[in-house]
């Protein structure tokens, strides 16, 4: 949510935006939804870079090699920032059509993706830090809907 108000107050961070009033109630600009899409996209980002992490060391260990731990956490963290960024790269459009927000000049900034990426990052950083269990099996499927949904409608809409 921080990095969202600074967002929409002041235009530093991801360009010039502004939520419109169909996400509901917001605090500072911001409605309550997105934070709970950040936590949601960052949940599944991480989860599913888990996922994929531990079916390659599988592959990994059959073929006699071993990544470092170092190497692990940077290829949870930059490829689930990669994911989230494309994730928004598919959704921007169709969320601008619906009325979520709007940029100013109608167009989305690159620098928009440059920030996401940067703000995954930070993100996915702190949950690599987390210990908690990364046994959710219905991440991974919550993301493919959401992915199909926004691809479904930026075709249709």
């Amino acid at each position: 949510m921080g990095v969202e108000m600074i967002g929409v107050n002041t235009g530093r961070l991801f360009g010039v935006y502004r939520y419109g009033t169909i996400m509901g109630n917001k605090l500072n600009g911001v409605p309550w939804l997105i934070g709970l899409n950040w936590f949601v996209l960052m949940f599944c980002c991480g989860i599913v870079m888990t996922k994929i992490q531990d079916w390659l060391k599988l592959k990994y260990e059959a073929a006699d090699i071993t990544l470092t731990p170092t190497i692990e956490k940077l290829s949870l963290i930059i490829d689930g920032a990669t994911l989230a960024t494309f994730f928004d790269w598919i959704m921007e459009p169709v969320a601008s059509k619906l009325g979520f927000w709007e940029w100013k000049d109608g167009t989305v900034p690159y620098f928009n993706y440059i920030c996401w990426f940067v703000v995954s990052i930070f993100l996915l950083w702190i949950f690599s830090k987390l210990r908690f269990s990364r046994a959710n099996h219905f991440a991974l499927d919550l993301l493919i809907i959401q992915t199909l949904f926004f691809l479904a409608l930026r075709f249709y809409l």
